[in-house]
C-alpha cells in the first residue's frame, strides 16, 4: 500500500520593514483603540518581551503601547495616559522605579496601577505597585493584569 504524499501550499513569506525602537513608539501613537478599550503601555529593554507580553495583552482584547526605555515609557505616559504601566525596573536612561516615583510625585499620575517586573530582584519594598518577578508565568501576567485593570 503506497502512502500518498500531499502538498501543503503556504501563502509566501511577507518580512515586515525594519523600524528603529523611537519609531515603533511613535507608530503606536498612531493606532486608535476602538471605545472602551483598556489601554496598557508595556515597557522594557528586551525587545522580544514587550513584543511578546503585547501580543499576549492584545490577544487578550487591551490597546497596547510599547517603550524599549523608561524614557519612552514616560514620554508614551504624557501622551496618552494609559489604564496601567507594566514595567521593567532594569532599563536605560530611566529606570522603573524611578518611573514609579515620578508617576507618584505628578498628581495626575499619582494613582496609576503600576506592575513591575525584574529577574534580578525578588521584592521591591516600599512602593506602592505589584511585582512580577521574571521569568513570569503567562497566568500570573493576566490576572495581575487583570486586578490591576479593574480597580
Amino acid at each position: 500500500m503506497a502512502t500518498q504524499v500531499r502538498e501543503i501550499k503556504h501563502p509566501p513569506f511577507q518580512p515586515q520593514p525594519f523600524r528603529p525602537r523611537d519609531e515603533r513608539v511613535a507608530h503606536e501613537k498612531h493606532r486608535a483603540a476602538p471605545h472602551g478599550r483598556t489601554t496598557i503601555l508595556v515597557a522594557d529593554d528586551e525587545t522580544h518581551i514587550v513584543d511578546f507580553l503585547s501580543i499576549m495583552l492584545e490577544d487578550e482584547g487591551f490597546r497596547v503601547l510599547r517603550a524599549y526605555d523608561g524614557q519612552q515609557a514616560w514620554e508614551a505616559i504624557n501622551r496618552e495616559r494609559p489604564s496601567l504601566v507594566l514595567s521593567d525596573v532594569m532599563m536605560p536612561l530611566l529606570g522603573g522605579v524611578e518611573l514609579v516615583k515620578r508617576l507618584r510625585s505628578t498628581a495626575k499620575f499619582a494613582r496609576m496601577p503600576v506592575i513591575l517586573m525584574s529577574a534580578g530582584l525578588r521584592q521591591l519594598p516600599g512602593l506602592d505597585v505589584a511585582f512580577l518577578p521574571k521569568p513570569f508565568d503567562l497566568d500570573q501576567v493576566l490576572r495581575l493584569v487583570s486586578v490591576s485593570t479593574s480597580s
